[in-house]
């Protein structure tokens, strides 16, 4: 077909209509559908519509001016670039040799954005935007004469971000008759129905990524109180040997819940991310800037099932390191209590010659 019959508002009507991975791909098969895909007002309705926290007057300014700032750039910029880094997942692949960046020492919690979306059966219950990291301090470039407690604290304390106005809003999802008759079952209900987004953007670069799996991974109820629940989201990302000695952090997304049965709605109490290391331990602030840098830059994959598997093979490297460790500190164990009995033996052989 020649495109060149076809006017650009014929073009751009006949794009409009395709979603964005189809969008993306027609942009690549020639240089005119490239230029008319790269009006941001094809891309602008695909993130509204898949992220909703994006019609919000900060992520329209944020967005807005990336497009401004990268006008002269191959993607577009703006709502196009966007999209392309925050539709695909976060990909951890064993085979392959991870790649990261060098670590960032320059990172500061006001350059990111983060916009949160939470679904419940493919409907939007619950958008955030949330500027920065509350409670934060810029920590990099400062010297030690002048790095304050507060700082010191973010620092070196396990990091966590919360969404603290989640409690405050009492946000609540209705449930469906079928739902509620049996909920016995919400933790398979909840694993089915319910999806969640967690986009980072940075202000500088104007990149973003997608740190949830979208699905949960897990679905489990409290051990405190039975009607309780927690999921949990999250991915993998390549980092340095300096952030990790594995030289890989995942970043645990947990979003609380509490089941009003009297009245068939789930209350929403909280929803956090944090970054655990392969052992478990929680990251600290300084090192968790810089993991969220990288995450920026880390493979991705629009093939959830790929994802998925790739969480799964961490996982299963996760539990391969514990059972080693913890039969090292069999044997370990085994060794000490062998050589108490020696001594004991020897000590108690000796008072038998002497006495």
């Amino acid at each position: 077909m020649e495109f060149q019959l076809c006017s650009h508002d014929i073009l751009s009507d006949i794009m409009a209509r395709l979603e964005g991975s189809s969008l993306a791909a027609a942009a690549c098969t020639c240089s005119d559908l490239r230029t008319v895909a790269r009006d941001q007002s094809l891309w602008k309705p695909l993130c509204e519509s898949t992220w909703p926290s994006t019609t919000s007057t900060e992520a329209e300014q944020l967005l807005s001016s990336s497009s401004s700032s990268s006008s002269t750039s191959t993607d577009g910029g703006g709502y196009a670039k966007f999209y392309a880094d925050s539709f695909p997942l976060v990909l951890y692949d064993n085979k392959k040799p991870m790649q990261h960046e060098a670590v960032t020492t320059h990172v500061y919690p006001s350059d990111f954005v983060s916009l949160v979306d939470v679904y419940y059966k493919e409907k939007c219950i619950l958008s955030k935007v949330l500027d920065g990291i509350p409670g934060a301090a810029d920590v990099s470039g400062s010297s030690d004469s002048n790095v304050t407690d507060c700082q010191r604290w973010f620092s070196t304390c396990p990091f966590r971000l919360d969404l603290l106005d989640i409690e405050e809003d009492k946000s609540t999802t209705e449930l469906g008759k079928e739902d509620d008759n049996c909920s016995r079952d919400l933790c398979r209900n909840l694993t089915q129905d319910v999806r969640l987004s967690w986009v980072l953007f940075d202000k500088r670069s104007g990149k973003a990524v997608n740190l949830s799996s979208w699905k949960p991974l897990l679905v489990q109820r409290s051990w405190l109180f039975d009607d309780d629940y927690v999921m949990r989201f999250g991915c993998v990302v390549a980092v340095g040997e300096s952030l990790s000695p594995q030289g890989l952090a995942e970043c645990v997304i947990e979003a609380k819940c509490t089941l009003i049965e009297a009245e068939g709605f789930l209350r929403w109490r909280e929803i956090s991310m944090s970054f655990e290391d392969m052992m478990g331990a929680r990251v600290n602030g300084s090192k968790s800037l810089s993991v969220l840098s990288q995450a920026l830059s880390c493979r991705r994959s629009i093939n959830h099932g790929l994802v998925e598997k790739g969480y799964s093979d961490y996982e299963r490297l996760k539990m391969e390191m514990k059972q080693r460790n913890e039969r090292r500190e069999s044997i370990a164990n085994h060794l000490y209590v062998s050589v108490e009995i020696a001594v004991f033996a020897a000590l108690c052989y000796a008072c038998t010659l002497f006495f």
